[in-house]
């Protein structure tokens, strides 16, 4: 398994990943390997950041607390 299919049976499935997603979003969302990859390729991409702004954060997330 290479690290990205690893990543995303983690992240989908991994027990506390469940329940932090369902107490953070209210629901577990599942991302297949080519979404978290994409996901992963914008989050270390300035250039393809810049095009958004906090204008274009759905409202549901803008209260989503991290850290």
């Amino acid at each position: 398994m290479d690290p990205s299919e690893f990543a995303a049976h983690m992240w989908g499935g991994a027990v506390e990943m469940v329940e932090q997603k369902r107490d953070e979003l209210g629901e577990v969302i599942n991302m297949s390997v080519g979404v978290l990859i994409t996901v992963i390729a914008f989050a270390h991409d300035c250039d393809e950041q810049a095009k958004y702004s906090k204008a274009d954060i759905f409202e549901e997330i803008k209260t989503v607390q991290t850290c």
